[in-house]
């Protein structure tokens, strides 16, 4: 999907209904073009651009935390733990 999106050309919508969709695009916003998000479902849908979600993230971080790091590291935190 990534690889995808990063040939799709200048502008992509995703729709998606999984937060692991999400932590993916978030992760690797650096190497995609102008990218939206599209949830929710009938009525109930919103289109949120990417990089908005990854400069808020960025915001919230500890200074002293490198940016790339913060945004890789993102995929272990979500990763599930299954025993």
């Amino acid at each position: 999907m990534v690889l995808h999106t990063r040939h799709a050309g200048e502008t992509c919508v995703i729709h998606y209904d999984d937060n692991d969709v999400l932590i993916l695009l978030i992760t690797h916003n650096k190497s995609l073009t102008k990218c939206y998000m599209k949830e929710g479902r009938g009525t109930t849908t919103r289109i949120i651009d990417l990089s908005l979600v990854v400069n808020n993230l960025e915001m919230q971080r500890n200074p002293d935390i490198n940016k790339n790091c913060f945004m890789n590291v993102l995929i272990g935190v979500n990763a599930p733990i299954r025993l």
